[in-house]
């Protein structure tokens, strides 16, 4: 792992011009002041047409923040994109960060997670059984909830499942419907999807999505990478928007699953005529705050890679 943070580091200071260099922020509760030259060249930098995007998934605070990886402004300011996750609105302390965060192009989405509703039901149960569908009901339902209670630009549909049993099948049906009705009443909202593409029995809610994120599972090699996206290209599936997914270690005892920024990075940037790979997204993104070397370290380099 250490190899790995050494690789980003040693690569990230190659590029990125100073206007664009994705700092972790000030430690207040505060955005510190940043001159409108500086805020000027950042929305420049994000608009390029050769402009590769950043997303963090972070775990939403729905009390009173008490870490700082809470807050949302000690974020670098170069992401294109924060994906909140979890059940509950955010709290009310966090709006003001929201607000300060989107002057500088961020853009805040709302997760809705099939995974939340499978990994509670597998907490409890041993196989997959009818009362699932009540349990994934009462999840997305919540999900639902905190986005349409929330001012957000757009949602993160994020779908790990498979349909192997009847069960499931019937539970993706109610899922990606529930979130298929929100996409059709907020058409100027952004769509980003994530997960398993060739899972879905109905493809057509990715004709709607200004992205889709790749998860390559275990695999962290650019071949091995880009044999498990071009896996999920099944008929009808675009290929013209594809993001890459980076998983963040956990801060206590986490071990790098699946792809770093830097293998990623090299993804994006090795030639191939299948997909169009526009950018990276880091899920768990919390956890990179507590890097042992610099916070957000794994984020700000990959960021740098990435231009």
């Amino acid at each position: 792992m250490k190899l790995r943070y050494l690789l980003i580091t040693i690569l990230a200071a190659v590029s990125c011009g100073k206007w664009t260099e994705p700092k972790a922020l000030d430690f207040n509760n505060e955005l510190p002041e940043r001159s409108a030259e500086y805020v000027q060249n950042l929305l420049a930098y994000k608009a390029k047409k050769t402009h590769k995007v950043a997303l963090a998934m972070v775990e939403g605070c729905g009390s009173e923040p008490v870490r700082r990886n809470q807050h949302l402004n000690v974020y670098p300011d170069s992401l294109d994109y924060i994906a909140i996750t979890g059940t509950e609105p955010l709290h009310s302390s966090l709006l003001p960060e929201v607000a300060s965060m989107r002057e500088r192009g961020v853009k805040f989405l709302r997760t809705i997670d099939y995974s939340i509703a499978y990994n509670a039901w597998f907490e409890e149960n041993l196989e997959m059984g009818e009362g699932f569908l009540e349990v994934l009901r009462s999840y997305t339902e919540k999900q639902l909830s905190a986005l349409n209670g929330g001012d957000y630009d757009g949602i993160l549909i994020s779908y790990l499942g498979k349909t192997t049993t009847t069960v499931e099948d019937n539970a993706q049906t109610y899922f990606m419907g529930e979130v298929s009705k929100w996409v059709s009443a907020h058409g100027k909202k952004k769509v980003i999807f994530r997960g398993y593409t060739a899972n879905l029995k109905d493809v057509n809610i990715l004709k709607k999505c200004d992205y889709i994120i790749f998860n390559p599972g275990n695999k962290d090699t650019v071949g091995e990478i880009n044999l498990a996206v071009l896996a999920q290209l099944s008929p009808g599936v675009p290929t013209n928007n594809a993001i890459i997914e980076v998983s963040i270690p956990a801060a206590i005892d986490g071990e790098w699953v699946g792809p770093n920024a830097a293998s990623a990075v090299a993804w994006i940037k090795d030639y191939s005529d299948r997909v169009s790979k526009k950018g990276i997204a880091f899920s768990n993104a919390q956890d990179d705050y507590f890097h042992p070397d610099r916070s957000f370290t794994e984020i700000r380099g990959g960021i740098k890679l990435l231009d």
